[in-house]
């Protein structure tokens, strides 16, 4: 992960909003912490990606209800993700306890009153996901349902605009054939279609700001500095290590 911080610092629009009173940098960072421990819980079957997992959606949902979205991609990775020689009850089992009790600890932790008085939250919290799937039912969200993608487009770097095409080549070419394969291909088009899945959900919402999607930006990003080792392996004719 240290490898991308400078990729991240050189994002104007990461840049803006983590120095200002938001919780939407914060949101996008845990959002990409989870999602990168669900590939590497995926891509090394060890379990303890699944707790970091857990602990970056708790983290994620208190800065913002948004971040609860993280169940979903963690969902599909508890019940389809390859693993060990064990019964197929007990393997997803055994991921669920490690997610279910990472994610609940942290919560219970950072926020106390879920010990003591757990009901005003938690109502809170369910009217508030009853009230975005009601709009995005009855579409009243969506009089402008391009407005995500829209902004994203407008906000993305230079830097990243120009590299966008290498990486959409770079993940269409090379496998098979004598071309080095597009570094980490299997995380990163995992990771460009969690995020891509979560703009499209925002755009049923009412509620928009181009803030919430910082999470999409640094998913692009490390696309971005991906497609900059691949072209690098071209120009050598070596292959990509990663």
């Amino acid at each position: 992960c240290l490898r991308w911080v400078p990729r991240f610092a050189a994002d104007p629009f990461f840049i803006a909003h983590s120095r200002v009173v938001h919780t939407d940098a914060l949101l996008g960072v845990f959002m990409l912490l989870g999602l990168l421990a669900l590939a590497l819980a995926w891509n090394t079957r060890q379990a303890r990606y699944l707790a970091y997992a857990g602990i970056a959606t708790a983290l994620a949902g208190l800065s913002k209800l948004f971040g609860f979205f993280l169940l979903l991609p963690a969902a599909f990775t508890l019940a389809a993700a390859p693993g060990a020689h064990l019964s197929w009850f007990r393997e997803r089992l055994g991921r669920l306890l490690r997610f279910g009790v990472a994610t609940a600890l942290t919560l219970l932790i950072l926020w106390p009153v879920l010990l003591i008085s757990p009901r005003t939250p938690l109502a809170f919290m369910t009217q508030r996901v009853v009230t975005h799937a009601e709009t995005a039912a009855i579409g009243s969200g969506g009089e402008d349902p391009w407005y995500y993608p829209r902004e994203f487009l407008r906000r993305v770097s230079p830097v990243v605009t120009v590299l966008a095409p290498v990486v959409a080549l770079g993940l269409l070419v090379g496998i098979g054939k004598r071309l080095p394969v597009f570094p980490a291909r299997g995380p990163i088009v995992a990771l460009l279609t969690a995020a891509a899945l979560f703009v499209l959900l925002l755009s049923f919402s009412e509620q928009k700001s181009d803030r919430y999607v910082i999470v999409a930006h640094l998913a692009l990003d490390i696309a971005a500095g991906a497609s900059l080792v691949w072209l690098g392996s071209l120009a050598t004719h070596s292959r990509p290590h990663w």
